[in-house]
Parts: C-alpha cells; sequence; structure tokens
C-alpha cells in the first residue's frame, strides 16, 4: 500500500525545475542537484563527451562504476521477473543512495523514460513503488531526454548534443576495440587513443567543422601506432542486441577479445533513436499508415497535422521525430569520414529507418517493441559483408528480445554467416554461452580466411588479365 504521506521530488509541468520533496524549486545546475549516469566511465567512450555536456552548463555530473554489491541491492527491491536492466539500474541506484547520498542533496538518476508496449513502458510505475520503499524524497530516478519533454525541458540543441556524444562515443568504441585486437603494445596504444580522443571533447560545443577537424586530427595521430596485424585480415563479430547492450557489453566483449577476435557492440545511439523514432511511427499508425515509408514522409505527416490542435501538437513531435533521424544519419555519415584515415574503423553506416524497415518486412513494427530492430539490425548487417560472425543478446525475461531471437534464429539457416543467438540474465556468462561463443568465433576465423584468399586470388586475376 503506497504511503500517502510520503511525497517524492518531481519536475516542474515545463521540465526546467525540480521540486524537491518540500517543495522547494531548484534549477537543473543548483549545488544540491547531481545527475547520475548508470554506465562506466571507463568501458563507454561516450562519458568524456556527456561529461563535457553538463559541465559546460554548470551542472554536477558522475557516473557509476558497477560492483558486485549492485546485485544485493537489487534484490531488496526487485522480484527478479523484472526487465533485467530495470534490474540493473535498481540495484545500482539503490547502492549508490545507501553509500553516497548526502543530507538535502538531489540525485537525478539517468536512465530510460518511455512510454511502449514493453516492459519500460511500465517502468514508471515501478520506480514509484521502488521510490517509496528506499524512503528518500530527493532522488529521481531513471530521468531522459524525450520529445515529449523537449529534452528535459532543454530545448532542441541539448538533445542534439546528447545524441552527437553517442554517435560519437560509439564511434569510439568501435575503434578503440579493433586498435586493442590488432596493437602491437596494448597498453601504449590504449593510453595515445585516449589522450588524443580527450583533445576532441571541447570541440564538440564549437560547431561541425570545427569537430570533424579534430577527428580527423585525432586520426592522423592514431595512424601511427604500431600495428602487428591489419584490419582485413582479424575476424570480427557483431554482438547485438536491444538497449540493454550497454550493461552486459563487459563479459561478452572482454571473451572476444582474449580470442583475437575484433569485437563490435551495436551502437548505443541506436536504441536511443528508436525511442526517438516512436512519434512518428505511433502518430503515423494513428492516421492509418501501415508502412514505415508513410510514417516516415514528411508531406504525410505536415498534411494530416492540420485536421485538430491535437493533432498539430502531435505532429509537430513527428516532425521532430523525422529530423532526429535524419541529423544522427548525417552525423553518423560525417563523423565516420572523418576518423576514417585511423585505419581502426571497419563498419559501414546503415541508416536506423532502413534498420527499421529491414525488421518491418517480417514483423510488423506497428507493435512498438524492439522484437523488429532486431531482425532488422540481423539483416543489414549480413548486406554490409562486414563481419565475420553474428551474434545476437537476448535478456531472460524481456519478451521482445526473446521474440526477436526467435525469429533471428529461423533466419539463420538461410545465410552462411556463423551465428548464435544468447539468452542472457545479466552481465555474467555461463559454460554454455561459452561454448555458442567459442563456436561462432571458430567458423568466424575459418570464414575470414575465406573471405582474404577470395581477395588474393581476385587480385592475382585482375594483375594477370591487365
Amino acid at each position: 500500500m503506497m504511503n500517502q504521506n510520503f511525497k517524492a521530488a518531481s519536475f516542474s509541468e515545463d521540465f526546467t525545475h525540480i521540486i524537491d520533496g518540500n517543495g522547494n524549486t531548484f534549477t537543473f545546475g543548483d549545488q544540491r542537484v547531481e545527475h547520475i549516469w548508470p554506465i562506466n566511465q571507463y568501458m563507454f567512450n561516450a562519458t568524456p563527451f556527456l561529461k563535457s555536456i553538463f559541465e559546460q552548463r554548470g551542472w554536477r555530473v558522475r557516473f557509476l562504476e558497477p560492483t558486485f554489491d549492485m546485485m544485493y541491492y537489487s534484490k531488496l527491491l526487485c522480484s527478479g521477473r523484472e526487465c533485467p536492466s530495470l534490474n540493473l539500474f535498481a540495484g545500482m541506484y539503490y547502492e549508490d543512495i545507501a553509500k553516497n547520498y548526502v543530507k538535502d542533496d538531489l540525485f537525478v538518476y539517468w536512465g530510460v523514460e518511455h512510454a511502449c508496449p514493453c516492459q519500460i513502458g511500465a517502468w514508471p510505475d515501478a520506480w514509484e513503488v521502488f521510490s517509496e520503499r528506499i524512503g528518500n524524497p530527493n532522488v529521481l530516478y531513471s530521468v531522459f531526454t524525450t520529445l515529449e519533454n523537449n529534452y528535459l525541458g532543454q530545448g532542441l540543441e541539448f538533445g542534439k548534443d546528447i545524441v552527437t556524444a553517442f554517435v560519437l562515443g560509439d564511434l569510439f568504441d568501435e575503434a578503440e576495440w579493433a586498435l586493442k585486437i590488432i596493437s602491437l603494445d596494448k597498453e601504449e596504444a590504449s593510453g595515445i587513443f585516449h589522450e588524443e580522443m580527450l583533445k576532441v571533447v571541447p570541440n564538440l560545443h564549437k560547431g561541425m567543422q570545427e569537430l570533424e577537424s579534430s577527428l580527423e586530427e585525432w586520426a592522423r595521430k592514431i595512424r601511427k601506432i604500431p600495428l602487428k596485424a591489419t584490419l582485413d585480415e582479424t575476424p570480427k563479430v557483431l554482438l547485438f542486441g536491444g538497449g540493454s547492450m550497454a550493461f552486459i557489453r563487459e563479459p561478452l566483449i572482454t571473451y572476444c577479445s582474449q580470442q583475437g577476435i575484433i569485437p563490435k557492440i551495436v551502437g548505443f545511439h541506436e536504441f536511443l533513436l528508436y525511442l526517438f523514432s516512436d512519434c512518428a511511427r505511433s502518430y503515423g499508425f494513428k492516421k492509418g499508415y501501415d508502412s514505415l515509408e508513410q510514417q516516415f514522409n514528411l508531406g504525410s505527416i505536415i498534411s494530416s497535422s492540420f485536421t485538430s490542435p491535437q493533432d498539430a501538437q502531435e505532429g509537430n513531435l513527428a516532425i521532430s521525430s523525422c529530423f532526429t533521424l535524419q541529423l544522427a544519419d548525417f552525423m553518423n555519415q560525417r563523423f565516420r569520414k572523418a576518423i576514417q584515415g585511423s585505419g581502426i574503423v571497419y563498419d559501414k553506416h546503415v541508416s536506423y529507418t532502413n534498420i527499421l524497415k529491414e525488421g518491418h518486412r517480417l514483423i510488423n513494427d506497428n507493435v512498438f517493441t524492439e522484437a523488429s530492430v532486431a531482425v532488422g539490425k540481423y539483416l543489414s548487417s549480413i548486406e554490409t559483408g562486414v563481419f565475420d560472425g553474428l551474434v545476437n543478446i537476448a535478456l531472460f525475461t524481456c519478451q521482445p528480445s526473446i521474440n526477436g531471437q526467435a525469429f533471428i534464429r529461423a533466419l539463420s539457416h538461410q545465410y552462411d554467416i556463423p551465428f548464435a543467438g544468447l539468452e542472457l540474465e545479466g552481465p555474467w556468462l555461463s559454460a554454455n554461452h561459452h561454448r555458442l561463443l567459442e563456436n561462432v568465433i571458430f567458423q568466424a576465423r575459418r570464414l575470414r580466411q575465406e573471405k582474404n584468399t577470395w581477395t588474393i586470388t581476385a587480385d592475382w586475376r585482375s594483375t594477370t588479365t591487365g
């Protein structure tokens, strides 16, 4: 039963201020307010950029380091049947409050806020219950920027900065793990990598031209690092799944790298685009548009938004949704081109709308879950021909990811590329998971050798023919 006397902190109606449990109002930059991200700053290259965004606005920010104790704290709140990401968040938040909360502070924990049929849609209700159990009225849980809250009341520029930070972070993640596998001296290479990356961070706020120039300079410095192998001769495996991949990635990456395989975790910014895309898709579906081509068609959105004030408001959100996806597509192409000279980036960009469309061919995207996204990622990754193995990660209590896994397993019999589907309960691997990964890695090595043989043969034939 809810305690009627408990009053938790909340946002103002326009999301520009925080109201604590006693009704006092504070700005986001107030020294009592601390913004906390549940991601590891040593494993996630978006964190320096995120830190810069918050510090530029004068906001206090820090990042959480996952510990073994977080599962103990999670069990104090969760039953274990909830979404695995919610379990991880709950444990990290509760542990942090227990160990680091200072009286009269306001803790703002960043996470996920999204209305949808997936379990994430029930998170606000869950956090309301958890908040009362924890008993601290000056904490806000699982906060995030959305189109509906006008990027947490900060406007488009703030939203653009957040997306940019994650796009850059994902590109640097791809490059770093490639460098760790093929560099001659891994420790020295890692030091140079991060030193040069930190020089890029201040340029995030200086405009696209300055940012691209700094990325090109980064690429020139990284190019000088001695390598023991080339990208072409080294096997690469894509590890993909939903947004929870950001929090269960470490054992997967570690295992692949120990085997001399270049691992790539699906970009976290793609999960953000899934969230941002919902306004266009839900508005289009409401208007009777079944296909994604119609739902992302600006002409259709604009022409249908004049019928009522509510349609105009929802139509504006749908337009913003389309522009956000286009902006991310633009940044991906420009940034990837800028760092291409480093010699350690290798993936081919596929626009997020194309990923959605690929998945939509087999799973109707109007169910508004990530099942179709996983299928779309699988198919589009095969088309690029970049990877030598694909591993789909589904979470045990996440029904959309389990549904997507079932489709992909059936599809995998139609293609020659090595594939494995893993069902995880958290950031750890069982003996069976290791066996499945070992099998994919073995096949990926063999496929890479065959690809290199085909390339050498093709080059020899072109030379002799010429």
